[in-house]
């Protein structure tokens, strides 16, 4: 009789979650990267209709503009939760989820001005709020905690 042990694999980010304190961190924190990645996806892809060309695909051409612009919106707000779970455990969390959601009432009214008006100029803007969001999501998750001392 031959004894054979059974394996489970379990993946989903490729990293191990760990037993120790110091590691229990790392998935949140890899997490936030991609989704930050995706807000710049979704952001670049987001044209005014009078820029759609043929053959070039972009989310405001697949979902239609309006849907594209809440994806987008719903995707920004995950980043600010998951930025104010990484402010959370680096002792930050009022700081981290305060000053992200005045980057993301921003990120709003970006959203709604391209609803009210999808022009070139607004598809600018929101292209170029796409990379400010992701800018201020990482100042805010590395400066908030010695904020969060000064403010304390």
């Amino acid at each position: 009789m031959s004894s054979s042990k059974g394996y489970r694999l379990t993946a989903s980010t490729g990293i191990h979650k760990g037993d120790r304190e110091y590691q229990q961190d790392q998935i949140a924190l890899i997490a936030h990267p991609r989704v930050n990645g995706c807000v710049l996806e979704f952001g670049r892809k987001i044209w005014a209709p009078q820029n759609e060309r043929d053959g070039v695909e972009t989310y405001s051409a697949l979902l239609g503009p309006q849907r594209a612009v809440r994806v987008w919106l719903a995707i920004c707000g995950f980043a600010w939760v998951l930025l104010s779970i990484v402010g959370y455990m680096a002792g930050a969390f009022v700081v981290a989820l305060l000053l992200g959601l005045v980057a993301l009432v921003a990120m709003i009214a970006v959203g709604v001005n391209f609803l009210r008006n999808p022009t070139p100029k607004e598809q600018r803007r929101l292209d170029t709020a796409a990379g400010l969001w992701v800018f201020a999501c990482y100042a805010i998750a590395g400066f908030s905690p010695f904020l969060g001392q000064v403010v304390a």
